[in-house]
C-alpha cells in the first residue's frame, strides 16, 4: 500500500502532457486501485480531468501489473494462455470505454501523451 500511494504520488507531477493531478484526483485513482470492486466508473462534468485522472489511473495500473508476478501470467510474455511464469506479468489488458466516440478519441489522445 505504501508504494502504491508513493508511485501514485508521482503522478501528482505529471499526468501526462505536462498536467498536474490535484487531490481528488489522486483519491480517485486510489480508490479505484484498491477497490475491491471489478469496475470503477470516473464521472463529472466537462473540464474536470477526466481524462488525465484516467490516463494516470490506466498508466499507473499498467505499471502495477507489468511488476506484479502471478501464476496466470504466460511464459512467453504473450497473451497466449501459456501458463504459469515465475517472471512478471504480461499481457494483462485493461479496459477503458467512453459513452461516445469523441470521448474515446481523448481518452486515446491522452494515453498518446504520456
Amino acid at each position: 500500500a505504501a508504494a502504491l500511494a508513493r508511485a501514485a504520488g508521482d503522478l501528482l507531477g505529471d499526468a501526462g502532457g505536462g498536467k498536474k493531478l490535484n487531490q481528488s484526483q489522486l483519491v480517485a485513482i486510489l480508490g479505484a486501485l484498491t477497490s475491491r470492486e471489478p469496475l470503477t466508473a470516473i464521472q463529472g462534468p466537462p473540464g474536470t480531468g477526466k481524462t488525465a485522472t484516467i490516463c494516470a489511473l490506466l498508466k499507473l495500473a499498467a505499471r502495477g501489473l507489468a511488476d506484479t508476478p502471478g501464476e496466470d501470467a504466460p511464459r512467453d510474455g504473450l497473451n497466449t494462455g501459456g501458463g504459469p511464469a515465475s517472471g512478471p506479468r504480461r499481457g494483462v489488458t485493461l479496459l477503458a470505454c467512453a459513452d461516445s466516440n469523441a470521448a474515446v478519441d481523448q481518452l486515446l489522445e491522452g494515453l498518446l501523451r504520456i
